[in-house]
């Protein structure tokens, strides 16, 4: 559909589709998408979560190559952009994150970083001061310009990250959800100033948002319908019963494990905690803190030795055990790799030959629906893509055992639901899955489910 009849359109979109290969199948993220922009417009993208509004930003952004469909902004035809005129386009159109303050350079102040797009360009430093100070009094920061972001409020840090947004002078900004977390007179405050500074710099804008009360003020509102129900990942017809079971293989096996001390500075104490995962089986734990379900998942992957107990992966309790164990954990590797280097190097530290591990990363990535992303670094990943990568790198290991610590942290429902039917996928090929999450959802997918409280593992039933 087209809003702005007579005049020059800045974004074209018609018949969008995207979909994001998973095991077995595909998760579509957007589906037929048509929007279309003047010069100088703001649009608004409202939806429920899982519906693609980020991934749509995305796919603008020149982020995501299109899968389908006729996809044009300034001037450019996003379906076929990359290399330098990639480069040339990203000066043009500006893409400001969910929570983008996360981005912004901690030891720098707010003057510096709004100046820091701008450094590699020819304009003078007596400019770039001048149009830094314009940015930040604009958007309500005029006396803060010397803090760091640290000293600066959430709501301020959140201005300041939208001031570096429009620093390079984009023609169009897209917002992810920048009200998102703000409490109602900050929201307030960051909508009336982003209101002025686009009218004053005549930027266009594209948001998305969850509704239209969370979006700042727009000239038009698509909406975006829930995302199509993704195929049911198989569940467990009945809970494997506790106990060591002679007739099944045991991948691990975790014996009266005691851990004391902290973990990331958080107080750990496990009592005597013992659990066991076999083969083709995804055994899910609950409860506890955040600090002693991630110390008992390291404690069973190898990376922490118990003060007491025993743990065996894969029938070795030697100190190596640990190249057996592939996880999906929370923190990625290195921003300045790329998925393939990282996915290759996961499988050389567990023991792989050059010619092997080269093997492996085009079998993984494959499989994870990442082919096409070996050169990508992860840093430029949507969060699907990320936990899709990690996922890589585990299997990349060739493990007898996955570990995955919160896997849908910081996804929609059902970019959430696609990565546990992954890891369904992942113990159905024969692998033991060991999983920890705060959500009891996230446990059903499980055959087993054990609970973590006062340091000690025992099993629970949550379904009937």
């Amino acid at each position: 559909m087209s809003y702005s009849v007579g005049a020059d359109l800045l974004v074209e979109v018609a018949g969008l589709t995207h979909a994001y290969p998973v095991m077995g199948g595909q998760l579509v993220a957007l589906q037929d998408v048509e929007i279309s922009l003047a010069e100088g417009e703001r649009l608004a993208v409202v939806g429920p979560s899982g519906s693609g509004k980020s991934t749509l930003l995305r796919v603008l952004a020149g982020l995501e190559q299109p899968r389908a469909g006729r996809v044009r902004v300034a001037e450019r035809d996003l379906t076929t952009l990359n290399g330098p005129a990639r480069d040339e386009y990203c000066r043009q159109v500006t893409y400001m994150c969910n929570r983008a303050e996360v981005a912004l350079w901690p030891a720098l102040t707010a003057h510096e970083n709004v100046q820091l797009p701008l450094a590699a360009t020819p304009t003078s430093a007596a400019s770039l001061r001048l149009l830094a100070g314009d940015l930040l009094g604009g958007l309500g920061l005029s006396g803060r310009e010397s803090r760091r972001p640290t000293e600066l409020t959430p709501a301020e840090r959140r201005r300041l990250a939208l001031a570096v947004a429009l620093a390079p002078g984009p023609r169009l900004l897209l917002a992810d959800d920048p009200l998102a977390g703000l409490a109602q007179d900050d929201a307030e405050e960051l909508r009336a100033c982003l209101d002025d500074i686009l009218r004053r710099l005549g930027t266009s804008l594209i948001v998305a948002a969850r509704d239209h009360g969370a979006a700042p003020r727009v000239d038009w509102v698509v909406e975006l319908p829930a995302a199509p129900s993704l195929r049911p990942y198989p569940k467990p017809s009945r809970p494997v019963p506790s106990g060591v079971d002679p007739r099944r293989t045991w991948v691990l096996i975790v014996d009266q494990v005691r851990v004391g001390g902290s973990w990331r500075g958080q107080p750990v104490a496990l009592d005597e905690a013992s659990l066991h995962v076999g083969e083709a089986e995804v055994v899910a734990v609950l409860g506890g803190s955040e600090a002693e379900r991630s110390a008992l998942l390291d404690v069973c992957g190898g990376l922490q030795a118990p003060d007491a107990g025993w743990v065996t992966i894969a029938g070795d309790r030697e100190g190596d055990a640990w190249r057996k164990v592939g996880r999906l954990p929370r923190d990625g590797p290195p921003p300045s790799l790329t998925v393939g280097e990282s996915v290759s190097f996961a499988a050389r530290i567990a023991g792989a030959s050059l010619r092997d591990s080269e093997r492996l990363v085009a079998m993984v990535l494959k499989a994870t629906g990442l082919e096409h992303h070996a050169a990508t670094p992860v840093d430029r990943l949507s969060a699907w893509e990320e936990r899709c990568a990690a996922l890589a790198r585990a299997l990349a290991r060739v493990p007898a055992l996955v570990i995955a610590d919160e896997p849908t942290a910081g996804l929609d429902a059902v970019t959430g639901g696609a990565v546990l039917a992954m890891l369904r996928e992942v113990a159905a090929s024969g692998v033991a899955v060991l999983l920890a999450t705060r959500d009891p959802s996230v446990a059903e997918i499980a055959d087993r489910v054990l609970l973590l409280a006062d340091g000690r593992v025992r099993e629970v039933q949550l379904w009937r």
